[in-house]
């Protein structure tokens, strides 16, 4: 769930740069959800596909958990990545000063570096 919310932040964070003014209140709760739905249906796929394995006595998710949980996982990556150049793209242009460009890009990038490594 941590990772969703992560992707969402990175989301958030574009649509935070593309309309500056507009509230985002009403997309919190549409994260929450996104994220709860699809980490509780990986779980619960997990729960009921995952094999026993005697001879190491653990369960081992299924290859489809895993390559969901990949992809998911990649997406993160890829989103988050996809907000740094779009907000260094969106903020470099001209009429926006120098030290603003640089508050904005340095807090973007560190928000997204600091939830990654979390």
């Amino acid at each position: 769930m941590s990772v969703l919310l992560n992707a969402c932040l990175a989301v958030d964070l574009i649509l935070m740069i593309k309309f500056p003014f507009k509230n985002k209140d009403h997309r919190v709760p549409v994260y929450l959800a996104v994220s709860f739905v699809i980490s509780a249906s990986i779980t619960i796929s997990s729960a009921f596909s995952a094999s026993y394995k005697p001879k190491y006595n653990y369960f081992m998710p299924s290859e489809a958990n895993m390559i969901i949980c990949l992809v998911i996982l990649t997406a993160n990556y890829l989103i988050s990545y996809a907000s740094i150049i779009y907000a260094f793209r969106k903020l470099c242009k001209p009429g926006i000063s120098k030290e603003s460009q640089r508050l904005v890009l340095l807090r973007h990038v560190l928000s997204i570096i600091g939830f990654t490594i979390t």
